[in-house]
């Protein structure tokens, strides 16, 4: 068979195409611009609502415990409300956590009664959506945070990118206790900034770690109301601290 000058041209546009598009397709967005992106875009949204499902494992000297639970998020440009709901050692706990400028409200609610006390913000189990995005912010200023593009991903009918942090404590000064690296992964709404899914694994020891996972399961961007409840004691830091 007589092969053209014609066919011969064509034949390599081709392989050319067929190689920009390959390099294009493998070719992984920056991850430090995908997180700063992210973060300005969270921070922009003014009215959402997030529920997660919660599961977290720890282990301390042999002993490894599970539990379950649920995280939801109420955002308004005035206010935030993250409730905790907790299934451990057959226990129910839910812990709701309002706030509103420099002001944080922690109600913890029992089978028997609930609780409302002013505290610090630092001192809660749970850090607002606004909080984490400015921890990452800061931890990306230090350059102790190393991050890795993993992958695109859909959750919950969403598509979002997912970036892997890793630092180590001890480079910030901390006395957590962590003798390696936290590692945290994100998977960042593509539109909104949001994280839709979060993994994370704190090493303290060689016998002593913490695992999070954290997985959207529904969002909404509908007008949120939050309706912040009257202080009934003052907080007790002893109690709360881990």
């Amino acid at each position: 068979m007589k092969v053209s000058k014609h066919m011969i041209i064509v034949a390599v546009v081709t392989v050319i195409i067929a190689g920009t598009i390959s390099a294009m397709v493998f070719i992984k967005p920056d991850p430090e611009k995908v997180v700063v992106d992210a973060i300005e875009k969270q921070l922009n949204v003014t009215d959402y609502t997030t529920e997660y499902n919660l599961s977290y494992q720890t282990k301390s000297g042999g002993v490894t415990l599970d539990a379950k639970g649920m995280i939801t998020v109420f955002k308004t440009p005035d206010a935030t409300k993250v409730t905790l709901s907790l299934d451990t050692f057959g226990e129910k706990i839910r812990i709701d956590q309002y706030q509103t400028g420099n002001e944080t409200i922690q109600c913890m609610s029992s089978l028997f009664n609930t609780t409302c006390k002013k505290a610090d913000s630092s001192s809660m189990p749970v850090n607002t959506p606004e909080e984490q995005a400015k921890a990452l912010q800061n931890l990306i200023k230090t350059n102790v945070l190393k991050l890795k593009y993993l992958s695109e991903k859909n959750i919950a009918g969403r598509t979002c990118d997912e970036v892997q942090t890793s630092y180590n404590p001890s480079q910030l000064g901390s006395e957590s206790g962590a003798s390696n690296n936290i590692d945290v992964v994100l998977c960042l709404d593509k539109e909104k900034g949001i994280p839709l899914e979060m993994l994370m694994n704190l090493a303290i020891s060689s016998e002593d770690s913490l695992d999070v996972k954290m997985t959207l399961t529904e969002i909404s961007f509908d007008k949120v109301y939050i309706t912040v409840p009257e202080v009934t004691e003052e907080f007790d830091e002893f109690k709360y601290s881990s």
